[in-house]
């Protein structure tokens, strides 16, 4: 029973974050408070939001992947193996996440000084 809960866990958090990366890299991810990466400087404007989320899509993505590759891998491990699968899983999750904010800001911040030269 643990394992299907945690293989469904997984696998809807990584195909629902592989469809935010996708919506991110197609740019057609919309302004909301409710996903994505909401910081400051992405939530300054719909441009910066934009672009922020497309430079980040390819780390979302990844962080989606490695979640559904873990859900399908907890279907067929041995129930005392997922806490170990899992501890890796979410650093990667971690480690993307900072790494995608980090690339979303400079993208914003890039943005927003290019608009003021222009100006």
């Amino acid at each position: 029973m643990y394992a299907t809960i945690m293989s469904a866990t997984y696998l809807i958090v990584g195909v629902g974050t592989l469809y935010v990366g996708l919506r991110a890299r197609q740019a057609k991810l919309p302004m909301n408070s409710w996903i994505g990466l909401r910081t400051l400087k992405l939530m300054a404007d719909e441009d910066t939001w934009v672009l922020g989320h497309k430079a980040a899509a390819g780390y979302l993505m990844f962080a989606g992947a490695s979640f559904t590759i873990g859900g399908i891998l907890f279907m067929i491990i041995d129930e005392s193996l997922i806490a170990f699968v899992s501890l890796p899983i979410l650093a990667i999750l971690l480690i993307t996440t900072v790494l995608a904010t980090k690339k979303a800001n400079a993208a914003a911040e890039q943005y927003r000084t290019t608009k003021a030269l222009e100006a």
